[in-house]
């Protein structure tokens, strides 16, 4: 049974929501959520935390879908090839761990560090504070200088809530373009359209349920970036 699997499972039996849970482990919901979902795995220390957290051991965890054959595989082979199986292991995490991409199923999958999150809703935390997700896509991404997640409906469309978007490090170009812009009286960073008006900017969301929102010069909102793409990471 996969990792996300086990979470869920026990979340359920504790009639616990994603949000709460992400809570208690210290994570984002949008975090959890990809745990679940196998989208990425979570690191040791957060292993450690949601076994604290669920009452299990961290074996308990693991990912046990192919171990299991794995092991009846190996205890089969003879000591040579036996040693040729874990030699070829140790070399396949060298090349994990000093390789951003691998092919698997004949397709090449890109792997991408995103960074907790900004808001296309309610605001959420500054992005660019070194806690960052490493997930897969197998799409061709264009140049980029942060990726981060979506949190939020507002911007759909254009934008999924839950997917990653793209940044590129650049100050205000032109009215209607889509910028993380983040605002220092309430520390919150904002996914909008952007519109420079006399006494300050006014941020606009595709989704039509939400109205604009009008920062003040005086309150010194910073563009972060612009958005130039987004995209939804992929299992595998």
């Amino acid at each position: 049974m996969s990792i996300g699997k086990k979470l869920e499972e026990l979340r359920r039996e504790k009639k616990l929501t994603q949000e709460q849970v992400a809570d208690m482990v210290g994570v984002s919901q949008v975090s959890y959520r990809n745990w679940e979902k196998n989208i990425k795995n979570p690191s040791a220390n957060n292993l450690e935390k949601i076994a604290k957290a669920f009452h299990v051991s961290t074996v308990y965890l693991q990912d046990d879908s192919q171990a299991g054959e794995l092991i009846n595989f190996y205890k089969k082979l003879q000591p040579l090839r036996q040693r040729l199986v874990t030699n070829f292991a140790a070399q396949q995490l060298k090349e994990q761990e000093s390789d951003s991409t691998f092919v698997q199923k004949e397709r090449t999958y890109f792997e991408v560090k995103v960074f907790e999150r900004v808001s296309a809703g309610a605001g959420a935390g500054v992005i660019g504070d070194g806690d960052y997700d490493t997930v897969l896509t197998d799409q061709s991404l264009p140049r980029f200088d942060i990726a981060t997640w979506i949190d939020g409906d507002s911007m759909e469309p254009k934008f999924d809530n839950h997917s990653v978007v793209l940044l590129k490090d650049t100050q205000f170009d032109y009215d209607g373009a889509v910028y993380a812009v983040y605002i220092p009286e309430s520390n919150t960073t904002y996914l909008k359209r952007v519109y420079r008006e006399e006494e300050g900017l006014r941020l606009v969301s595709y989704n039509k349920k939400y109205p604009d929102r009008f920062v003040p010069y005086d309150e010194n909102p910073q563009i972060v970036g612009k958005a130039i793409g987004n995209f939804n990471p992929v299992a595998v």
